[in-house]
């Protein structure tokens, strides 16, 4: 009799745990809640850079094409390697973005 009272004193110490712990998991479905809502915020803003860099992008290398074609100088040329094509004006525009090395 007294190990049976000692096995369901244990069974009840057993489930105030899992209580506590309850506590913990609505902590942590909250913070994965609020990280969904935040992904989807930063898929939109990535998707806003994308754009601004691509049509900056597209503005520098219509830049530089008029520039080079009333120019011929060597500056021209120069700026043909960093602007002359909308990749690799995307390319510099991120580096421009991101403080990253202008080679």
């Amino acid at each position: 009799v007294r190990i049976l009272r000692f096995v369901r004193i244990l069974r009840v110490v057993r489930t105030l745990r899992i209580f506590r712990m309850v506590k913990y998991f609505t902590a942590m479905r909250k913070m994965i809640f609020a990280f969904s809502g935040s992904v989807q915020t930063l898929a939109a803003a990535l998707v806003l850079v994308f754009f601004e860099i691509y049509f900056f992008a597209i503005f520098f290398a219509l830049a530089v094409a008029d520039y080079r074609e009333s120019h011929g100088d060597q500056m021209s040329e120069a700026l043909e390697n960093q602007y002359g094509s909308i990749t690799r004006s995307c390319y510099y525009m991120y580096l421009a973005t991101t403080g990253g090395d202008w080679g």
